[in-house]
Formats: structure tokens, sequence, C-alpha cells
């Protein structure tokens, strides 16, 4: 969680911004239990995985 908010500071943007894109990313839901209980959830590995391939998300 601190690694996210840092991250949103970096970028001068809200953390929410970063948060909800990962949850849309991970779960395909854009509401539903809290991020970071998702990324325990899911696990390293599978977090990694989805995170590293989006491209599932847009239109060719």
């Amino acid at each position: 969680e601190a690694e996210t908010r840092e991250l949103a500071t970096e970028l001068d943007i809200k953390p929410g911004i970063l948060i909800n894109g990962m949850r849309t990313v991970l779960t395909g839901q854009l509401a539903g239990p809290g991020m970071f209980d998702i990324l325990i959830a899911l696990g390293k590995e599978r977090v990694v995985k989805r995170l590293g391939d989006i491209s599932h998300l847009y239109e060719e």
C-alpha cells in the first residue's frame, strides 16, 4: 500500500486512480473488495502476471 501511495505522489495523481486501475486489471471490476486485500488473496505470481499483460484491455 505504501508503495502505491508513494508512486501516486511521484506521479502527482490521487492514489485512488492507481488503486482503481489495478483493481480493474486484476479483477475485471471497477469496485469490490479492498485493493490490498485482493493483492494478498491473488498472490504475487498472479498479480505480476495480470498486471504485466493488459493488452486484452485495448482494442486493436
